[in-house]
């Protein structure tokens, strides 16, 4: 259930659709039909829910009626929340919380908890991410900016190595995959370089000093720039 300017929007999963409240006059209205709804959250006034019925993530225009897909494959998402920068969502069955920039929603990374933790029910306040671990029945936080700084919370493959790690111009790529393009991120989540990849290396010659990740596919991998 949200709340976007003064109507309630509540999912039936078992009716499969999103009905909307108007509490002036407690009269109800179905929005979309077809979709089994399950979390959701607003953001800039736009409803954005999870179905595990089709594993998508999807944003719904309120004001027209236009219906996006964000995200598809989702891994059972029990919890949705974002601000300025990140999306976060929780995925129960894998017991991790899945992180994205905004707006793109390009994958950053994941926390991997301790197994059987089904998170569930993820809400940001301040700059603290706050969820339910179901199975042990405890309420856990997490300082979002540590997110992006503890090495312990990146996923790198061990099949993708960048180096030299620090460099001040040139970092290398070796891999048994093939990539064609990048993406690197400051420690904020914020996009600050979009390209091709050519002969598998990287000119960082013009990043300011600090910690970035590299984004190859769906793998994150931090260096730093010195």
């Amino acid at each position: 259930m949200a709340e976007i300017n003064g109507d309630l929007y509540v999912g039936q999963y078992a009716a499969a659709k999103i009905v909307k409240v108007n509490l002036l006059n407690n009269t109800t209205s179905d929005v979309i039909v077809g979709y089994k709804p399950n979390f959701f959250t607003v953001f800039e006034g736009r409803l954005y829910f999870t179905s595990n019925y089709t594993n998508k993530l999807y944003k719904l225009d309120v004001s027209n009626g236009q219906l996006d897909i964000v995200l598809n494959n989702l891994n059972y998402a029990s919890g949705i929340a974002m601000n300025n920068e990140l999306f976060f969502m929780c995925e129960s069955s894998s017991s991790t919380i899945t992180f994205y920039t905004r707006p793109g929603f390009q994958y950053v990374s994941s926390v991997q908890l301790p197994a059987n933790s089904w998170p569930n029910g993820v809400i940001i306040i301040g700059n603290e991410l706050f969820f339910v671990q179901t199975i042990s029945g405890k309420i856990s936080k997490m300082p979002i900016n540590n997110l992006l700084h503890n090495d312990n919370f990146i996923i790198d493959n061990p099949k993708i190595k960048i180096y030299p790690n620090p460099s001040s111009d040139i970092i290398k790529i070796e891999s048994v995959y093939q990539f064609e393009k990048y993406n690197i991120y400051d420690i904020q989540g914020k996009l600050v370089e979009n390209n091709k990849l050519t002969n598998n290396e990287i000119n960082i010659s013009s990043l300011t000093n600090g910690e970035y990740f590299l984004q190859l596919d769906k793998t994150s991998q931090k260096f730093i720039k010195n």
